[in-house]
């Protein structure tokens, strides 16, 4: 690790995290609610499943997994500033990793789902395969791992880029479902994911101006894109875009 990115990630949570990240109740809730909606038709539904969350920040993934029930969730992290944080406020199911590869090579077969939310963005190109296959390895048969990042693909993309020092890349459907290809995993999905703001409206026509400026909005880009790209339009323009792998059920795949 360079020696930006050690000073960066030493205190990542009070120099940037912290001021993009809201760590009241009712961020919390907000945010489990949002993971109620987008992820638990992809989460294992038995809730003695085992999870482990790669990257788990401030724990907003891991307070969603323990309110649905998910006894046997687990939350690594590179950053002890998270850690801390977390163990004092969200579970004590969480430990201090520096090696991620080495943490997931010790667990083979051992998990049924995997969870990276905006972490796949921050490593450098030898870690990505390096990470990803010993994570389809750290599964069993047929288990799945799950990843958020940001979306090359929406309009805002360069504002994520360049919006924290530690961000190294953006993805698309392609070079995600690419990437997953590579590793191993199978029954690949790429699916969108943009947490809305949530507004109050005063009335039920200010609601329906609301709905017709989205979909405005979106036809607009639709059409920025067939125009710019000569019809190759990207399905998933969200901020954010979801994969989600297999390990194949046979071993050794």
């Amino acid at each position: 690790m360079d020696r930006l990115k050690e000073q960066l990630y030493e205190n990542y949570l009070s120099t940037h995290f912290g001021s993009v990240r809201a760590v009241d109740p009712d961020a919390f809730e907000s945010y489990a609610r949002h993971y109620r909606a987008v992820f638990s038709p992809l989460l294992p539904a038995a809730r003695d499943a085992r999870i482990v969350e790669v990257g788990c920040g401030l724990g907003h993934f891991l307070h969603f997994l323990k309110s649905e029930g998910y006894a046997n969730h687990w939350g690594i992290d590179i950053g002890r500033e998270q850690i801390d944080f977390c163990r004092e406020n969200v579970t004590p199911q969480v430990s201090l990793v520096p090696n991620t590869a080495a943490f997931l090579d010790e667990r083979r077969g051992q998990y049924d789902a995997i969870v990276f939310l905006d972490v796949l963005e921050h490593l450098e190109d030898d870690l990505l395969l390096v990470i990803l296959k010993a994570a389809k390895e750290a599964l069993v048969p047929g288990g799945r791992v799950i990843v958020s990042v940001p979306n090359a693909a929406c309009v805002t993309a360069l504002m994520t880029r360049y919006g924290d020092l530690t961000h190294r890349r953006l993805f698309t459907e392609g070079s995600l479902s690419q990437l997953f290809r590579t590793v191993g995993f199978t029954g690949v999905e790429m699916l969108p994911n943009e947490k809305k703001v949530i507004h109050s409206f005063r009335s039920r026509p200010e609601r329906w101006l609301w709905g017709l400026r989205d979909r405005l909005v979106r036809w607009l880009l639709a059409e920025f894109y067939r125009h710019l790209m000569e019809g190759a339009i990207p399905r998933v323009q969200t901020i954010n875009l979801i994969g989600v792998g297999r390990r194949p059920e046979r071993v050794g795949l």
